[in-house]
Formats: C-alpha cells, sequence, structure tokens
C-alpha cells in the first residue's frame, strides 16, 4: 500500500509537478525503494541513497530525470517507471553500459580484483536460459572461490549519476577484446603499484583434540585486502612453497596459517574455518565471500572438504591465478 505524505510544496528541482502530482510521484518512488529496503527518505531532497555497485556501498542519485519520465507518461505508468529506475540504480546498469562503451585503455588502470563466491548477477527465470554476456565475469580459482573484476568510479552516459565501483560483466570483457587472463594480470599490476605490500596482523588459536584438550598454539596471519591472496606467492614465497590453509571470507580479510605437524591439518583447518566464520558473520553486506578453506601451494588454490585428510589435501576444484 503505498505510503500518505504530508502536503509539501513543490521543490524547485521539480517543476514538472503541481502539487498533487509531486505527492503521487513521491509515494511511487518511495514504494519503489520500499521494495529494495529503502523506504521513507526525505524525498524533498531531490535524490535517494541506495546500495549499488561491487561492494554494496550507497550512493546518492538524483530525481529530477525520473521526475520528467513520469511527467511525460500516463499516470498508470509511474509504478512501473519508477521501480525499473530504482532497480536500474540498484543494479549499476548505466555504469555497466559504460563498461561497454569503453576501450580496455580507458579502464586499464581503473581494473581491480574481487574475490567473491561466483554468485550470479541475476536470477534468471527458470524458463529461460541465462544471459551468459550479463553475467559477472569469472575465473575459478576452487570450489567456492572466483576472480571477479571491479572497475573503480566507474562513470555513466548519465552526468546525473554518480561515480559508481561496478563489476565487470561478459559483456563488457567482450567489448574490450582482451584475454581474461590480460585483465588479471592488468588488476593485479595495478594492485601492486598502487598499494605497499601488506603487514601481516595476528590472531593466535589454541588447537583442541577431540576430547577438547589443548594440543597446540598457532598464529593465523591476516591481510586486510582480499586480491593479496593471489599474490601471496610473491609476498611469502617461503610460506606459498611449503604450503598453508587459507581462508578468503571477506573482501577485507585473507587468512594464512601453516600447519605444524602433519596430523594437525584437520585441526588447523577447523580452527581457520571458525576465524573465517568470525569476519563473515562481522562483514557489511557485499563485502562478504564465505568461510571456506584451502590448500594454497605456489600458486594453486584447492578447497578443503570435511573428510579432506592430510593424505588427500589437494583434492577439490583448483584454477589458474592468472
Amino acid at each position: 500500500m503505498a505510503q500518505t505524505f504530508a502536503a509539501v510544496e513543490v521543490p524547485e528541482w521539480c517543476g514538472v509537478f503541481d502539487a498533487e502530482q509531486f505527492e503521487a510521484f513521491r509515494e511511487e518512488v518511495d514504494d519503489a525503494c520500499d521494495c529494495f529496503g529503502a523506504g521513507g527518505q526525505n524525498l524533498e531532497s531531490g535524490f535517494v541513497e541506495l546500495v549499488s555497485g561491487a561492494y554494496s556501498d550507497g550512493y546518492e542519485f538524483r530525481l529530477e530525470q525520473l521526475a520528467k519520465r513520469c511527467a511525460e507518461a500516463p499516470r498508470e505508468d509511474w509504478e512501473g517507471i519508477c521501480f525499473g529506475q530504482i532497480d536500474a540504480w540498484s543494479m549499476a546498469e548505466a555504469q555497466s553500459e559504460w563498461l561497454e562503451q569503453a576501450s580496455f585503455e580507458q579502464v586499464r588502470d581503473l581494473l581491480r580484483i574481487h574475490l567473491f563466491d561466483g554468485s550470479p548477477r541475476s536470477e534468471a527465470d527458470e524458463s529461460e536460459e541465462p544471459d551468459e554476456s550479463e553475467e559477472w565475469f569469472r575465473l575459478p580459482l576452487a570450489d567456492g572461490l572466483w576472480i571477479g573484476l571491479v572497475v573503480a568510479d566507474a562513470p555513466s552516459s548519465d552526468e546525473d549519476e554518480p561515480e559508481i565501483d561496478t563489476q565487470v560483466h561478459n559483456a563488457a570483457v567482450q567489448a574490450w577484446g582482451v584475454e581474461p587472463e590480460q585483465l588479471v594480470e592488468a588488476a593485479l599490476a595495478n594492485l601492486r603499484r598502487e598499494e605497499e605490500t601488506p603487514a601481516w596482523g595476528e590472531v593466535s588459536v589454541e588447537l583442541s583434540d577431540e576430547d577438547d584438550e589443548p594440543v597446540a598454539t598457532i598464529t593465523v596471519l591476516t591481510v586486510e585486502n582480499a586480491p593479496w591472496a593471489l599474490l601471496l606467492d610473491e609476498i611469502e614465497p617461503e610460506l606459498a612453497e611449503r604450503g598453508v590453509v587459507l581462508a578468503v571470507p571477506a573482501q577485507d580479510a585473507v587468512l594464512v596459517a601453516e600447519v605444524p605437524e602433519p596430523g594437525m591439518l584437520d585441526l588447523v583447518v577447523t580452527a581457520v574455518s571458525a576465524v573465517a566464520r568470525d569476519h563473515v558473520d562481522a562483514a557489511e553486506i557485499g563485502y562478504d565471500i564465505g568461510d571456506s578453506t584451502y590448500w594454497y601451494q605456489n600458486g594453486e588454490f584447492s578447497r578443503f572438504e570435511e573428510s579432506e585428510s592430510d593424505d588427500d589435501q589437494h583434492d577439490g576444484e583448483a584454477g589458474p591465478v592468472g
């Protein structure tokens, strides 16, 4: 049911409406925003704030052009127009369209690695084949862990819209005409150039046996930037050569732990997974990836299964680092 607003004067930015029309417009916009958990905003300000982009950050979207579109359309069409626009803003559709029109040179220095769980861009109707060109670009690292790409501060063709960190979809990659591995390497080059090699944080975790008796204390190393997981062989080559238990629970967390003794592998996996769950629980929406643990060695990831032991620690799907 539409929300009823107190009568107000029509603001200057919305001169296409009289007071009654503006009231109706506000109701339609608020109802649309409410579908995305953003209802009840002060629409007299001339903008709505919505989460959008690769990291579900908040952005302000101006309403003037939407008001003009509604003013030019029959009243019965306003509901669909407003919902469609709010949906497009929340999905950064205009920024995605800009990516398809841009050249690789325009986006090269803006490319960022985006590790994620491989979830689709949108849920396709079961009766229809998904449009692969519109799906997120992704390369597999291991079961449940994928490489994606983000273009930082992507603009749109509409000057009124904000610049948004926008996840790259397949149609954009096809338009750029560049091999996926080259795109990933360009993003990693940006990471190396723009950020100093990270300092490790440390979390001490006690390992316990089946009887809940302590058997050892390990140090879980942490880095506050998920893409550095792809460069572990560069920043900690000795660790990468020996092999470690690793987790990437969120965009701002990489967890790494050595196995003190071969027989303690399962205990280390359990401990790292518990620390990873805490990071997932604390992560903001859009920043979490998952609490799965992986064996990482010499640039390759493989996911641990619950039954995995020291002898089969390399089971599971593995993919190129890029």
